[in-house]
Order: C-alpha cells, then structure tokens, then sequence
C-alpha cells in the first residue's frame, strides 16, 4: 500500500509535527549529520524544553473545540523571547475575505481574527464543484502580548501566511495584574479532551524525563557503566514520540456508535497486495479493530472508503482511502464468506485479520501464510454530501462556541 493521497492537515498532527520539532531542537547540539554529541556523550540541555512544550500545548489546546476541519497546510508555531509567531503555507485563498457566509466560498476567504486578548482564530473557506469546504484553527495566546502591533501577511503567490504577535514591553507582574481575570484557573479533564491530543499531554512528563535525565547513568550498573548516548536518547525520545501520533489514536468523538441511517457496504476482502494503489491515510493500534472508529475516521477525513486488518488482539492495521481502484476488482477471499475476524465493537462486521506471529501478533483466522494480511474493505454510500454537511455543521458550531465565550467574557479572549 502506498501512502499518496493528500487528505490536508489535522490540527493535532500538526501539534505532534511541532512537539517533535521542539523535543529534537531541545537535546543538546552535536554533530547533526551523525547525531552524535562530542565524545559522544549526552550532555544535559540548557533550552527551556519544559517551558515552550508547555506553550504549544497551551496554544493549540486552550481553545480546543475552536479547531474543525482539515487546512491545505500545516500550521508551525513558535515561542520566542519578544514575540510568537504562527505559518502556514495556504495556496488559493483570498485574504480578507467572508468566511462567514457561504455564498462567498467561491471566492475561496481567509481571515484571522482576535477575539479577546489571548483568542487567535485563522479560518478558511473554499469551494470545490458542488462541495463547499471551511476549516478553522483557535490558538490560545500567551499572557502580555501586544495585539495592537500584530503582524499580519498573506502571499497570493506563495500561499504563505504568517502573523507575528510581538510581547508588551511590560514586567510580568503588571501583565499578570491587567489579564488575571481572564485565567478561568481550568483545564478540561483529560476524558474530555479528544484522543490525540490526550495522548499528547499525558506523553509529555515522559518525554521530559527522558530528554533532561538522559545524560544518567542507566540503573543497574555501577559508576563505571558508560553513559547513553545522544543517538539512544534520540532514538528512544523519538519512539515515545511515534507511540503518540494521532493516526495511532482514536477519532475525536471516539466512542459514538455508527448512524442507524448510515449506508456502509462491505465491499470485499483483499489481500494487501490487491491495495498497492490505494490512495490512502495510515491508522493503527485498536482503530483497526473498531468498525465505528474507522468509519468516524473516514468521516472526518471526508472520503468514501475505509478498510481494516485487525490482530488476535484489538490491534492491527487500517487506512482510509480517497478512491479504490479495485472496487471492481475480484477479492482475493471474496465477499460473502467473511474476511478474518470479528470487529470488537460490532460483531456484525468483519476487521480482516493480519498474522504477525514473527512480531508476536498471530491472528489465527490468517494462517495461510506467514505475515498474511487481509483487509476488510468498506464504502460509505454518501460519504461525500455527508462531508459538505459535516463541514457547514462544523463551521456553525464552531462559530457559535466562539460566540458564546466571547459574549460571556466580553472582551476577554473566546
């Protein structure tokens, strides 16, 4: 299967995109081209790694329910000492134009807005054929920035849209003085929060951990052990990292059954060859046991087909897919003889079955060879007006949240 498609940028993959950014420039520098630091021992870094995790954390998760949709680029944010600075590369737009109706999608709007002191919202529009698509992004400002002298260009050329947001010339104890009624002193809990981003904030103390105690001896030996060096600390830092990646996790809103009026045919089982030309987006873990995970998935990527190859265990293998060129095509084990095992949330639906034994993840409703794998293909029947619908509904709520902060915090940030 080869990965191809272009699906556009979801907002906690580009927060993990920025996380592994700052955690690699925040280990010590050596000898980039090897990674090797010199005498190729990890020296403790000095960079405040704890305090800008914590500021993109706060920026993309502060105004959380403010993010839907998915951005033809991603967004880079950086923390510095005078100013924080947002990017995105975002061809085809028209800056300054009306996002809020949708009669002027065709006009193709973007806009940044303030609202409040700390509230940044960056919303795009555009229409494709009869489909019209909206994205939008809230990043929650630091404490004491200077709003009135923010920076804002975007190149029609380029597609290149920065804003820059500089730091008020003010001591810290008068920021805090004129913005202490804005701190509502909460966080969401953690359940509330959507998976990816979950699992981004609880990773965080690990990652930490490894980066500022790297340099220690490692336990169980004596003071003559030699110390790990900066390619094993970037090797296991960015394994951690891995493990955190959104395709790993669950939908946002994961949990929620399938529609009772959603039409979803089981289009075949296939072997892993038979998909070589999937135009596909990657998930893992127990996404490939979930039926309904991978139909909100497919959902909230806005495209028609989904397909699963589950382990023995609810782990495994699973993509959605802009087209499927195969839909005619014969399934190697057909259709209506099953495909692998069972789905563990809908024991109706089949998950494929992916016989990893070698890696200690045998199906044992895949023997018919070693490292088999067989996919259980699905297509939602009214994928794409339902993808014009999620979006306007998206766009409509998210509207009406910001509406509703503001209003109540007036003219504190939304």
């Amino acid at each position: 299967m080869v990965v191809r498609g272009h699906f556009g940028f979801d907002p906690w993959e580009d927060l993990h995109h920025n996380v592994q950014r700052v955690v690699q420039n925040g280990l010590p520098a050596g000898d980039k081209a090897t990674g090797e630091e010199p005498g190729g021992v990890l020296v403790p870094a000095m960079n405040p790694l704890e305090a800008q995790l914590g500021s993109l954390l706060d920026a993309f998760s502060g105004q959380h329910a403010g993010h839907f949709g998915r951005a033809e680029g991603s967004f880079h944010v950086e923390d510095h000492n005078r100013s924080l600075t947002i990017t995105a590369n975002l061809p085809g737009y028209k800056f300054g134009g009306d996002t809020q109706n949708l009669n002027a999608a065709a006009e193709s709007p973007l806009a940044v807005q303030v609202i409040g002191k700390r509230s940044l919202v960056v919303k795009g529009m555009q229409q494709q054929g009869p489909l019209i698509k909206s994205w939008q992004r809230s990043f929650q400002l630091p404490k004491g920035m200077d709003l009135d002298h923010m920076d804002v260009t975007y190149s029609s050329a380029s597609g290149n849209l920065t804003v820059v947001v500089p730091r008020k010339n003010t001591t810290g104890a008068a920021t805090d003085k004129e913005e202490e009624e804005e701190e509502d002193g909460s966080f969401d809990e953690d359940d509330d929060l959507p998976p990816a981003l979950r699992a981004l904030r609880q990773g965080m103390p690990g990652i930490l951990g490894k980066v500022q105690d790297g340099g220690a001896p490692r336990r169980g030996g004596g003071f003559l052990m030699p110390q790990p060096t900066l390619p094993d600390i970037l090797g296991e830092v960015l394994g951690m990292m891995g493990q955190m990646h959104p395709r790993l996790q669950g939908p946002e809103g994961g949990g929620r059954p399938v529609p009772e009026d959603a039409e979803v045919n089981f289009v075949g089982c296939f072997a892993e060859a038979q998909l070589a030309k999937a135009d596909a987006k990657y998930y893992g873990k127990t996404n490939a046991a979930s039926f309904s995970d991978m139909y909100w998935h497919a959902e909230a990527d806005h495209v028609p087909y989904f397909a699963m190859s589950r382990h023995g265990a609810a782990l495994g293998h699973a993509f959605t897919a802009h087209g499927f060129a195969h839909e005619d095509e014969k399934p190697k084990w057909g259709i209506y003889d099953g495909c692998g095992s069972r789905c563990e949330d809908d024991g109706s639906r089949w998950c494929g079955c992916s016989n990893e034994a070698t890696r200690n993840l045998p199906n044992g409703d895949c023997l018919e060879s070693e490292e088999e794998k067989r996919f259980a293909v699905y297509k939602i029947v009214s994928a794409l007006p339902a993808a014009n619908e999620t979006a306007a509904a998206a766009e409509q709520g998210a509207n009406a949240s910001v509406a509703e902060q503001a209003a109540a915090a007036a003219p504190r940030p939304a």
